[in-house]
């Protein structure tokens, strides 16, 4: 691949070279020094990322009941530390995605006929930081019974004013005991006697609505019951609380999901090919370079510092006043004098400059005149850029 990357160089450079002979022998004049340009259009792709929500609003339900405070597993937190932790977790890589949100607990400490749920974010536009706020004062001690009818009933009034998709995250041991009165809700009379998967369902048929139970139940009965809660349509599921904990990315996709989008852009510029430079003329059997040419060589120097990629090739030629081998070896020591200049001034390595001398040959003005010899003394240089 080297070998075959290098012909080519080669291939371009002679291609170059001829094309510069061409001109010289069509007896040209020299060009003023410019950059060579090229208008070319380019197709590019960009790929952006973008989180798309998936839902249009979420209420957390919290279980705070005095099962909570039991230890959770090996991981020297309580089932209501562990839950804390989750929550915190989740908010904080949460993108802002003009979510309508709630954060309630539910447990009765003592009294059956309290509220069933306390709010901590009432249902309201979800900002991160004032739901964070929210998560650090929920209860740190756990008390009280559960009881998770009252909680779905809670909701009905907190579901009613929503519009959209509604995803219910229930944060919940699976402990429930039985609510032991009566109690009126909109979702038909006493429902203590309907079971906690009966009310979810009658909010799903209701609303539209998801229940996502992150679970941390050890016993076959709390398990089974959590599961009925989940069974009522596609979208509710039940989740570990260990798949959870440490994985704030786990679960994303039920609240927002990263898509890719793929731009097509076109651009049309104007791309540098090279650079074409005035021909620097010497005083008769000089290879002095004067110092008028100065500002054309320091115009050189400055691209070829700026286009690392780019090569220059400098042509000697003579007028053809001495024989043609000291004109050649003329014509040599001019090259000479401009490479060095280039690699002395700017440190132009020396693989970028492809010294050429070709004697009196390729005159760009006829020899009979002092006028036509000044303007054969010259060295002309062409930058290609690969």
């Amino acid at each position: 691949m080297q070998q075959e990357t290098m012909m080519k160089r080669k291939a371009f450079v002679w291609t170059t070279v001829l094309g510069m002979l061409l001109v010289g022998l069509m007896a040209t004049p020299a060009p003023a020094a410019e950059v060579l340009t090229q208008t070319e259009t380019i197709t590019w792709y960009d790929v952006e990322v973008e989180a798309v929500k998936t839902t249009d609003n979420f209420i957390v339900l919290f279980n705070t009941a005095k099962t909570m405070g039991r230890p959770y597993q090996n991981t020297g937190m309580s089932h209501l530390e562990a839950a804390r932790d989750i929550l915190q977790e989740r908010n904080q890589m949460l993108p802002n995605l003009s979510y309508h949100a709630g954060l309630y607990t539910f447990a009765p400490t003592t009294v059956i006929y309290t509220e069933p749920l306390k709010a901590y974010y009432p249902m309201q536009p979800y900002n991160k930081e004032a739901f964070a706020n929210a998560i650090a004062q929920l209860p740190t001690e756990a008390g009280g019974t559960t009881e998770i009818q009252r909680a779905l009933l809670g909701l009905e009034p907190v579901l009613k004013d929503l519009s959209g998709k509604t995803i219910i995250f229930l944060f919940t041991d699976g402990v429930n005991t039985e609510v032991s009165a009566p109690t009126q809700g909109s979702l038909g009379a006493n429902e203590s006697a309907r079971t906690p998967r009966d009310l979810a369902s009658q909010l799903a048929l209701k609303y539209d609505v998801c229940f996502h139970v992150i679970s941390s139940a050890t016993g076959k009965v709390e398990q089974d019951l959590l599961r009925t809660v989940a069974s009522i349509n596609d979208c509710s599921r039940v989740v570990p609380m260990e798949a959870l904990l440490g994985k704030p990315e786990y679960m994303a996709g039920s609240l927002f999901v990263l898509e890719e989008k793929v731009f097509e852009i076109m651009e049309t510029r104007q791309k540098v090919v090279g650079f074409e430079m005035d021909n620097v003329r010497f005083d008769f059997n000089s290879a002095a370079i004067k110092p008028e040419y100065n500002d054309e060589l320091q115009a050189l120097g400055t691209f070829l510092q700026e286009h690392p990629q780019a090569y220059v090739i400098l042509s000697g030629f003579t007028d053809a006043s001495g024989s043609p081998g000291y004109n050649l070896q003329l014509s040599r020591r001019r090259v000479q004098s401009v490479s060095d200049y280039l690699r002395s001034n700017f440190k132009i390595a020396e693989d970028r400059i492809v010294p050429l001398w070709y004697g009196d040959l390729a005159p760009v003005a006829p020899n009979d005149t002092e006028e036509g010899r000044s303007e054969n003394r010259r060295v002309a240089g062409v930058v290609a850029t690969p």
